[in-house]
């Protein structure tokens, strides 16, 4: 069942950071690897973009759709943005650290415009964010 954006409930309450109910749909068989909404979203955007709110926890929605083991995790939106473009966009800094440590996002892979996570923390002045991603990168050949 969609809403009227085109967002199942699995996206929905990814979106709302409710990880209890994240929980219950993965259990019940919810594809997080299902095709985007409308706006090009997959689950794991949608928990790594979306504001912070009471009671929200998406981090805890990210190692859950991680974990799950069916999220492509370097998917891309409409433009070409990954999960961990739009957490680095928003400034998630814990959402960025659990996708490139746990998740292994990629950390290079630039949108349609050639515009990369570290690219856009940047412009927006996220360095929390931006200097996660130096550390990740430099430290790349110890992780693999």
């Amino acid at each position: 069942a969609m809403d009227n954006r085109g967002m199942t409930p699995l996206q929905r309450a990814c979106d709302a950071g409710r990880a209890e109910v994240v929980s219950i749909l993965l259990q019940r068989g919810a594809d997080p690897a299902q095709a985007p909404d409308e706006d090009g979203f997959t689950s794991l955007m949608c928990a790594s973009e979306s504001y912070q709110r009471d009671g929200s926890d998406h981090v805890a929605v990210i190692r859950l759709l991680l974990k799950n083991g069916r999220v492509p995790v370097d998917a891309r939106g409409h433009r070409g943005e990954t999960a961990l473009w739009w957490a680095c966009h928003a400034g998630h800094t814990e959402r960025v650290r659990v996708l490139v440590l746990e998740g292994r996002a990629d950390h290079a892979k630039a949108d349609d415009q050639g515009i990369t996570p570290m690219a856009v923390a940047e412009h927006r002045g996220r360095r929390d964010c931006v200097r996660l991603l130096q550390v990740r990168g430099q430290s790349k050949l110890l992780l693999v």
